[in-house]
């Protein structure tokens, strides 16, 4: 009989390992408390708690306690000072904001939603991976082609260099002014075309009343140039 215990003991046993070896091997999956299906979580708004998903925390936000049932908000404190949180997050703490020393002055101060942005003082620049500041380089007994910027250094040029290859020429607009040039004769042709037959007809009228030395007034003479010249002579 003794045995017989020791055995159905040690079966138990074995398979309770057994069993808890499986689920250790399973994917960590978090089921839903009333379905007993799998809760998604949406990765843009949600994070998976301890049995269920919760909102994120909104930026300039952190984390203090989870919520209590499925898509509720979590229970989100407001960073403190001279810390921040720049994203949607479920982080128990905020980021701290970094300082600016030495040769570095504040550009942006620290915000709940944004971290402090620092540059170099006045008269120096920052090197490729922003950590120095070096001193801006004078321009003695140069010329100044480009000023120092925040990232940049001055650009100097001897008096007596060729600037026009190094600095940007504005050049005229042609095209503009040509198709100004071509508007207007165009608008030119445009009048000739209608004005010119009367123009000439007039003209030839003029000539002829000169020639026949009067004024061509008289209503035979008006009748006679009408019919010829398809206008009327002006007195």
């Amino acid at each position: 009989m003794d045995g017989a215990r020791r055995s159905g003991v040690l079966a138990i046993v074995t398979l309770f390992f057994v069993e808890v070896s499986l689920m250790s091997s399973r994917p960590s999956i978090i089921q839903d408390d009333l379905s007993g299906k799998p809760d998604i979580c949406d990765p843009e708004s949600e994070y998976k708690a301890t049995k269920h998903c919760c909102q994120l925390c909104p930026p300039g936000f952190y984390l203090g306690e989870e919520c209590h049932e499925p898509g509720q908000e979590s229970a989100c404190y407001p960073c403190h000072i001279n810390f921040f949180m720049a994203f949607k997050n479920h982080a128990r703490k905020c980021h701290r904001c970094k300082e600016c020393f030495g040769d570095f002055e504040e550009k942006a101060a620290c915000m709940p939603t944004m971290n402090r942005e620092c540059r170099c003082i006045s008269g120096k620049y920052q090197d490729h991976d922003g950590e120095i500041c070096i001193n801006c380089t004078p321009c003695t007994n140069q010329n100044t082609l480009q000023e120092c910027t925040e990232s940049t250094d001055t650009i100097c040029i001897n008096a007596d260099d060729d600037q026009s290859e190094k600095i940007p020429k504005k050049t005229a607009p042609v095209g503009f002014i040509m198709a100004i040039v071509v508007f207007l004769l165009l608008i030119i042709v445009l009048l000739l075309v209608k004005y010119l037959p009367t123009l000439s007809k007039r003209l030839s009228i003029g000539i002829f009343c000169k020639k026949q030395r009067g004024s061509c007034s008289n209503k035979e003479q008006t009748e006679e140039l009408t019919e010829l010249y398809g206008v009327e002579p002006s007195n």
